[in-house]
């Protein structure tokens, strides 16, 4: 019986360790000290692990979001597509220890250009786990969206429009 329920006990472990399967591909990156100054404007205190809760919560706003701030105009973003989207998640804890998260969204990622070593210029495409992708334009293909996890907040910004 011990043995039993040692194993089972494992088992929750284990599975609760493993990354969340969502519909859509995500990376969970660290805040950047860009970052920090420019997109918390002073209110970050620290970085936090996401529970599946955490998760539950956030894709519950953003499509709550999507489906009030949706425009006639926005071609790709739309409550039936947004698990099409890949997502950058940056989630913080701000000055009053309430769970933020920024979500970054892209609909495809593009190439840009790296200069080697040699003076060269290569172009790369761009990856969701190295760096927050931050586009100059691009329309409702790139947006991103702040919650805060603790009041249920967001702020919901579609670029170009």
């Amino acid at each position: 019986m011990h043995q039993s329920l040692y194993y089972f006990v494992i088992f929750l472990i284990l599975s609760n360790c493993q990354p969340y399967k969502l519909e859509y591909t995500y990376e969970i990156l660290e805040p950047d000290s860009l970052f920090i100054e420019y997109q918390c404007k002073g209110n970050y205190k620290s970085g936090f692990v996401m529970t599946r809760s955490d998760f539950t919560i956030a894709d519950k706003i953003i499509k709550n979001a999507v489906s009030r701030e949706h425009v006639e105009y926005s071609v790709y973003l739309s409550t039936s597509t947004i698990n099409k989207f890949r997502r950058q998640y940056i989630p913080y804890i701000n000055d009053k220890d309430e769970k933020m998260v920024f979500i970054n969204c892209v609909c495809r990622l593009l190439d840009y250009p790296v200069e080697l070593d040699s003076g060269e210029y290569v172009f790369q495409r761009q990856e969701l786990s190295k760096s927050i992708i931050w586009p100059d334009d691009g329309g409702d293909c790139y947006w991103r969206i702040w919650i805060n996890l603790a009041t249920k907040e967001f702020t919901l910004m579609v670029n170009g429009i």
